[in-house]
């Protein structure tokens, strides 16, 4: 879990407000691993998450069938830091099963939860740089090379990393 608080920590957030759907599954392996409720674990600002749900949408074609033959499940993670600071996992919530996991259930259904975790996560991560950094920085690098002369100095500046962007040009 400590991972999440450094190199894959982007889209972790507090929980603030309204616990997940998913709350009651998870509610006895918070107590047990942090000796606190959900909620007294929310009220003191020690309660994370990460939620890419969404990522499994991504499993599918326009038309609602099935698309290729990968799969990207969703997922929603909880964390909580315990009383000694430590950054730890809580839960991990696959939408396509309706199953949430806890460091709690057996080794191999665990094991199975980060993976699958692990791949939404990574999943989003690519479509997001892929997104904010290539196609945003696209429509920049063609009005460059459109606009720009060859020994203007921001072209200069500007063609080393662009050259690794080329999608349409």
């Amino acid at each position: 879990a400590q991972d999440r608080l450094t190199i894959l920590g982007h889209s972790l957030q507090a929980v603030v407000a309204g616990l997940p759907a998913w709350h009651d599954d998870i509610e006895v392996a918070s107590t047990t691993l942090s000796g606190s409720s959900l909620q007294d674990l929310m009220d003191n600002d020690r309660l994370f998450e990460i939620d890419v749900s969404f990522a499994g949408q991504m499993n599918s074609a326009r038309d609602g069938s099935v698309a290729g033959e990968s799969y990207v499940p969703g997922c929603h993670a909880l964390f909580f830091v315990n009383d000694k600071g430590m950054f730890m996992p809580l839960g991990i919530h696959v939408v396509e099963s309706g199953l949430t996991y806890s460091p709690l259930d057996e080794p191999d259904h665990w094991t199975f939860a980060k993976i699958a975790f692990s791949a939404a996560e990574g999943n989003y991560m690519q479509w997001e740089h892929f997104v904010f950094t290539h196609q945003v920085l696209e429509p920049v690098r063609v009005e460059a090379m459109r606009h720009l002369s060859a020994k203007h100095p921001l072209n200069l500046l500007l063609m080393h990393p662009f050259k690794h962007l080329s999608l349409n040009t």
